[in-house]
């Protein structure tokens, strides 16, 4: 199979809304993630957003530790709350990285843009070259 014929495996969790350990959402999201590694083993998981509730340090600890335990490389794309109330993402560019980015594999690429970058909803310039690359 050449590198443009080999299907690429992604698994996308969103909205976990992690706040808490020990929380259903937070054991759900750890189970999936077992399920990930031990099942599904995909190429990349791409978390779609809202995966912390208030942004607070705290919280995206939890996201960190879920994160970790993957085998696999992921990305995160930004959801409103992982920005509440930090217009900026400070907290969430300090605990997961920048906010947009693209990535190519097997003959696709993929983005990740932050729509919550310019409200209502908006992109600004270096988003903008990271999709026309």
């Amino acid at each position: 199979m050449s590198a443009e014929t080999t299907p690429v495996v992604v698994m996308i969790p969103g909205d976990l809304h992690l706040t808490e350990p020990g929380l259903s959402n937070h054991t759900t999201a750890i189970w999936a993630v077992e399920e990930a590694n031990s099942f599904i083993r995909p190429d990349f998981v791409q978390f779609i957003g809202d995966n912390v509730q208030d942004a607070t340090d705290d919280q995206f600890r939890l996201f960190d530790d879920l994160t970790i335990r993957l085998d696999c490389p992921w990305y995160a794309l930004v959801g409103d709350h992982d920005v509440n109330g930090d217009p900026e993402s400070a907290c969430y560019r300090k605990w997961v990285g920048e906010s947009h980015g693209s990535l190519r594999m097997h003959g696709f690429r993929f983005l990740r843009l932050n729509t919550q970058e310019v409200r209502p909803v908006g992109l600004l310039g270096p988003q903008l070259q990271t999709a026309a690359q």
